[in-house]
């Protein structure tokens, strides 16, 4: 069983249970984005599955959106797509902030997928 709560809107730490089966793990490609018009389209505040941009969503070509998956014990929500030269071993996570971004570069992690 997992425990997570969201900080702001994100999916970060341990508090009301929620109970996650995991799916499958496996490594990923690990990126991170901004919303700016050059790393995403036209509408950078807007995600493929229609919602708008936030902590905690990222993006991945393969999985349906709202699948929870877990990087370094993180939740994160995918929904959100990338370009599609990217397959699906590469999940591009969302950040407002730029630096950060900038510095985390590009890391394979493993990725625990839930159902």
């Amino acid at each position: 069983t997992e425990h997570i709560y969201l900080q702001g809107n994100t999916l970060v730490g341990i508090a009301t249970p929620v109970f996650l089966e995991e799916h499958y793990r496996t490594y990923g490609i690990i990126t991170h984005y901004n919303p700016l018009p050059e790393q995403t389209d036209d509408t950078p505040l807007i995600t493929a599955s229609g919602e708008w941009v936030r902590e905690g969503i990222v993006a991945n070509n393969c999985l349906r959106f709202g699948t929870l998956v877990r990087i370094e014990n993180i939740i994160y929500e995918v929904q959100d797509r990338m370009n599609s030269r990217y397959n699906c071993r590469y999940f591009d996570i969302f950040s407002f902030n730029l630096e950060y971004a900038k510095k985390m570069g590009v890391k394979t992690k493993e990725v625990i997928i839930y159902r």
